[in-house]
């Protein structure tokens, strides 16, 4: 059983979703080799080789590069600019692609709070800027059901449960700026008409 410390519900004209708030250390028996079929999950050896480089304070920013050391992370982890003090300027250096057109890479370089699932991009805000502030991980197990707008024939939908883990990442002065992320997806699925 997951156990929690937060427990975040928010509802909008364009779905719902629910976000289980964990403390880190959750990770090493959700992720790990005993529940999933005798292999950790990605998000353990990301949290593992992340740990590796944390002396009491997040990495470098330039020093993490688990792409380069670990090739199964390759294409598995995400970067945002947290540095800017107002949130909704926070932007998305490298996005994960995605099964849905419009939600993958081709968000690199937009603002997060620009994501098309409007719930999604506050969430996301708000977890950032919380890992950034405390200059913690964050590990969080999320359910949602949302669209990027109104009813209508281009309306997307989406239906899908992930667990995510956010990593503060320093400047040279010890300063967060970025932050970096991935998630192992559960379910994902179009969720049918809005």
């Amino acid at each position: 059983m997951l156990s929690y410390v937060e427990r975040e519900f928010r509802r909008d004209r364009f779905g719902w979703q629910e976000r289980l708030h964990c403390n880190v250390d959750e990770a090493y028996v959700t992720e790990g080799a005993l529940v999933n079929g005798g292999r950790e999950t990605h998000l353990l050896t990301l949290l593992r080789y992340y740990w590796s480089f944390h002396d009491g304070r997040p990495p470098w920013a330039r020093r993490f590069t688990p792409e380069w050391h670990l090739p199964e992370l390759c294409g598995r982890v995400s970067y945002v600019d947290v540095a800017p003090e107002n949130p909704e300027a926070f932007v998305m250096l490298a996005h994960q692609p995605s099964p849905f057109l419009g939600f993958g890479e081709e968000l690199t370089g937009s603002r997060v709070i620009e994501h098309p699932l409007r719930g999604n991009a506050l969430s996301c805000v708000a977890e950032y800027k919380r890992s950034r502030d405390a200059a913690r991980p964050e590990y969080s197990l999320i359910d949602q059901d949302l669209s990027d707008g109104p009813a209508g024939p281009d309306a997307i939908r989406v239906r899908r449960t992930f667990y995510r883990l956010v990593m503060p990442l320093a400047d040279l002065d010890g300063r967060v700026t970025k932050v970096a992320y991935s998630f192992r997806r559960i379910h994902v699925a179009p969720a049918g008409p809005v």
